[in-house]
């Protein structure tokens, strides 16, 4: 009896050390990070590289916050996230320099792990573009990329108390041309739909964007989804807009992973099949806010088992690297 114990002790023991031995211990950019929450707070570029080191992420883009929260008599708790009450939002473009210079003070070694990107924009302003390229002039190589530039963005768009920032507008289209200019990628949130619909209203205002910029690399974050938002064959959607449009790029960040990918096992499967059909078009990131503790990149380790080993490193570093020329 001792013996078949000791054989099933053995067996079980085998087997936890097969299964350590296939962990793959991926290594991860984090591209999607802002590093300032709705009130413009952080708990900084030490706290944030210390939970990169545990999660094995080597570089992480930063980005600021685009909207700041109003605090008034009527705020409740003194909001910093901006589901937490009613309060209203306005736009904040000083966001970028608070994130520069937090990451002028760190030394060289950790500013290169590090990619600032420029994100402080009011996309809805036709003169934004002007203002984005003096603080490109002020900084001059330091920032990355731009973004995340905020279109439409369901309770985020209506607590601003305005029409919705379209990526078809004139406003956007000069951004655009902006980033091309200077060969800067550019993240965008702008939802597919709307709460009330499941189907992509709003797809083509992006397309246009895309098809009036060809020479600007779009990241399009969260494949187009917010919170609450359903839209039918979501995989059958990126997979047309990625065939049509060859400068649009997907972030997997935030709600996506696990509304859409990780739903069930079927439709892990099936993303992983859509990221196999364009190994060099996604890329992953946290969508963190201004705080650290909760980090946490290694919930999509359980998407890249499903790839081959080549599309895996893609995903998780390589895709991102390579628009920025650092692969």
């Amino acid at each position: 009896m001792m013996g078949k114990k000791l054989l099933v002790a053995v067996a079980v023991w085998a087997m936890f050390l097969m299964s350590n031995v296939q962990a793959k211990p991926y290594s991860y950019v984090d591209m999607h990070l802002h590093y300032l929450n709705f009130v413009q707070e952080t708990q900084g570029f030490e706290a944030l590289l210390a939970k990169m080191d545990e999660q094995g992420v080597t570089n992480c883009v930063v980005f600021g916050m685009p909207y700041n929260i109003v605090v008034n008599e009527q705020s409740v708790n003194n909001p910093a996230y901006y589901l937490s009450d009613d309060s209203k939002v306005f736009w904040y473009p000083l966001t970028d320099i608070l994130v520069m210079d937090d990451y002028l003070k760190l030394s060289p070694v950790k500013q290169q792990r590090i990619y600032p990107f420029l994100g402080g924009a009011n996309t809805g302003n036709k003169n934004s573009a002007r203002e984005m390229e003096r603080v490109l002039q002020m900084y001059p190589g330091k920032f990355r990329g731009i973004g995340e530039l905020m279109f439409r963005h369901d309770f985020l768009t209506w607590k601003a108390a305005e029409p919705a920032p379209l990526p078809n507008s004139a406003a956007a289209d000069a951004i655009f041309k902006l980033a091309a200019k200077h060969d800067l990628p550019v993240i965008i949130h702008h939802n597919m739909t709307s709460l009330r619909s499941q189907e992509p209203i709003y797809l083509a205002e992006l397309e246009t964007a895309l098809a009036n910029n060809r020479q600007t690399k779009v990241i399009w974050a969260h494949a187009g989804q917010s919170y609450y938002l359903h839209v039918n064959n979501l995989t059958t959607i990126i997979d047309k807009a990625l065939a049509a449009h060859p400068n649009l790029y997907i972030d997997l960040s935030w709600v996506v992973l696990k509304q859409d990918i990780m739903q069930t096992p079927d439709s892990m499967k099936e993303w992983a099949k859509l990221l196999t059909l364009y190994p060099d078009r996604f890329m992953i990131g946290t969508d963190t806010v201004g705080a650290f503790e909760n980090y946490n990149i290694r919930e999509y380790d359980r998407l890249l088992d499903l790839l081959d080993d080549t599309t895996a490193r893609k995903v998780a570093r390589g895709n991102f690297l390579r628009l920025i020329h650092e692969e």
